[in-house]
């Protein structure tokens, strides 16, 4: 016969079992509405302004990328497959946001040349390159940026977000983006 505790200890593991399978939540979920917010534009059709993506383009089929701290290799290969992906739907007027959240007490100044320069040298024309400022600082939270991961994802068109994901770097991700951003093409003329 088992053990009162054995069989405790057994759905203690089960039920911890479940929680360590939950994926990683990061964003907004599916069918809410993107809040405004006014980045500074680093680079990009908006270079130079504080213009509020989700005001200005929000009910066009766009992709905001939130990314924490400095990009990296998988930031670089997803900037450069979203550029690919601005020229491909150019005439469905798709749109892509990388939105950076600096480190706390990172310069502004070097944060902000080191993404020029990223996006110079990663030769990007269509994607817009932006940081949090101060009066924007509130916005990963209200976007309901996880600060544990390196990027959140967000595919939205009319004012609706499509789909999130959550890191994305490998061949399969970029698959199930690519997937996405057709759908909410789709979604461009329904609400």
């Amino acid at each position: 016969m088992l053990k009162p505790s054995f069989v405790a200890l057994c759905f203690l593991l089960a039920g911890m079992n479940s929680v360590l399978a939950q994926p990683i939540k990061s964003g907004l979920a599916v069918g809410d509405m993107p809040p405004a917010y006014d980045p500074t534009h680093l680079w990009g059709p908006d270079k130079g302004t504080n213009t509020c993506p989700v005001c200005k383009y929000g009910m066009l089929p766009a992709v905001q990328v939130w990314i924490q701290g400095e990009p990296d290799a998988s930031t670089t290969a997803l900037a450069l497959h979203l550029e690919k992906a601005t020229s491909k739907y150019a005439s469905d007027k798709f749109k892509v946001f990388f939105v950076f959240i600096p480190a706390a007490g990172a310069s502004e100044t070097g944060y902000n040349t080191a993404l020029q320069n990223w996006a110079q040298k990663s030769q990007l024309k269509n994607v817009a390159v932006t940081i949090l400022n101060k009066e924007s600082k509130s916005a990963h939270a209200d976007y309901k940026i996880n600060s544990k991961v390196k990027s959140t994802v967000l595919v939205y068109s009319r004012l609706t977000i499509r789909s999130s994901f959550v890191n994305v770097s490998k061949a399969a991700d970029m698959k199930k983006l690519d997937d996405s951003i057709v759908a909410s093409l789709r979604n461009k003329t329904k609400g």
